[in-house]
């Protein structure tokens, strides 16, 4: 199977995007967490995934690019801002249920 992290991401790209979500920034949000292992590590809707492994996230397509760069059972570790304030959290990937 292959990596996942347990979320479903949407990128906001434009202002007007992220107004539909309620958020100033634009960026790649965290849309759902589905996964136990997501949030166990306490990843929540709403969240702006900054950087992802010190690697700063500029797509959807890149984050995803560098979770499948690991293997099922690998910590990566997020940056996310939420209320403001960034938060590190390490998620322990999970096999892709798709």
């Amino acid at each position: 199977g292959r990596p996942a992290a347990g979320i479903t991401i949407v990128d906001l790209t434009s202002a007007q995007d992220a107004m539909q979500y309620g958020v100033s920034l634009t960026g790649v949000y965290i849309k759902e967490v589905t996964g136990e292992n997501a949030k166990k590590a306490g990843l929540k809707a709403g969240d702006l995934v900054y950087m992802i492994n010190k690697k700063e996230v500029t797509s959807s397509d890149m984050l995803i690019n560098e979770i499948r760069s690991h293997k099922i059972g690998d910590k990566v570790t997020f940056t996310v801002v939420r209320d403001d304030k960034m938060h590190e959290i390490k998620v322990k990937l999970q096999e892709a249920t798709q």
